[in-house]
């Protein structure tokens, strides 16, 4: 059986937390504890950890009459969020998701085969759009019709004209650096 150290220990038990949420469902901590099968003490520090960060926000819950009121909680769904960038073809479509996977906006633009040069700023017209701080973003995914190497962090994409291996770290790193946010490039599939 492999050995456990307590940070892996508190990083474990912070995910059994957080993914109790991802359902959309409203929960009070003892049922978290009860499903997660963590003690109370430690959901009642995730839970504060959590609030804290606005990754999840008390809702209103009914009264019992007696002694303090339960808190009712949730997923945050106004505090962080990521948006989805997939090129295919002439057109970027850009999604914004909330904690909860949840689609807050979308658009599409036609870029042409400028791809690199129009990413940012429609990054920054979805954010105006969706009225979001980029200080909440939590991160953006990348999907373009490519082979990418991860260790090399070079693409390839016959139908962006790019036939050889060329790097496409420092686009990552520079949506990464302005947005203040981490950079994850996928293969997209084009839809037929």
């Amino acid at each position: 059986m492999p050995r456990y150290d307590a940070a892996h220990l508190r990083k474990r038990n912070m995910q059994l937390v957080f993914r109790e949420f991802r359902g959309g469902e409203c929960l009070y901590g003892n049922e978290i504890a009860r499903k997660t099968d963590i003690s109370a003490p430690t959901v009642l520090k995730i839970i504060d950890f959590l609030l804290e960060n606005r990754l999840i926000a008390e809702q209103e819950a009914a009264g019992t009459g007696v002694g303090r009121k339960p808190k009712l909680l949730s997923v945050d769904r106004q505090g962080h969020f990521s948006i989805g960038a997939v090129y295919e073809g002439e057109y970027l479509m850009l999604g914004l998701v909330d904690l909860n996977g949840d689609l807050q906006n979308f658009m599409q633009v036609k870029c042409g085969r400028d791809f690199e040069a129009s990413l940012t700023q429609n990054v920054d017209r979805m954010l105006e759009i969706s009225k979001r701080d980029a200080r909440d973003l939590a991160g953006i995914g990348i999907g373009i019709p490519c082979i990418y190497a991860a260790a090399s962090r070079e693409i390839t994409a016959p139908l962006l004209g790019i036939d050889r291996p060329r790097y496409f770290g420092d686009t990552v790193d520079a949506v990464a650096e302005k947005y203040g946010a981490g950079g994850v490039v996928d293969r997209s599939r084009l839809h037929t």
